[in-house]
């Protein structure tokens, strides 16, 4: 072979290797808005497990699975709908405004009825290349 194909042969190799190794663009991430959407979506059909892996790692590694799920079947609430209204980003911190339906699961039964609308903000951060819910 001639040694100018083998010297860009060689190059080509090493810039395919080098843009491998490179880290997570904020192009390549999934969009904060998809994972708070779906943080809700999961919080709405009771998918707790699911929900807790959105936490950050910080609230993971001191809220046990075991623990976040005894403490979220026992809130004395139903998340019944949930509507993202904005997400303003600066850098790796995100915050987002929710519009939230939900019914209170104790009380009278005229209470427990009600639909009661709300507005929440919550926070979430940029690490290692994905969005985490960062609870406050």
């Amino acid at each position: 072979m001639p040694r100018n194909l083998i010297t860009c042969m060689l190059m080509l190799s090493a810039a395919a290797f080098l843009a491998a190794c490179q880290p997570d663009t904020v192009e390549s991430v999934v969009p904060p808005e998809q994972r708070i959407e779906q943080r809700w979506a999961y919080l709405i059909e009771h998918d707790f497990a699911s929900a807790w892996e959105m936490h950050s790692p910080g609230f993971k590694e001191m809220t046990p699975l075991s623990v976040f799920m005894v403490d979220m079947a026992r809130r004395p609430i139903r998340v019944l709908e949930a509507e993202l209204i904005s997400v303003e980003c600066e850098g790796e911190v995100c915050d987002a405004r929710i519009n939230l339906t939900y019914q209170v699961t104790t009380g009278p039964t005229g209470v427990s009825r009600m639909r009661v609308p709300t507005e929440i903000e919550e926070r979430w951060i940029l690490h290692d290349g994905q969005w985490w819910y960062l609870r406050g």
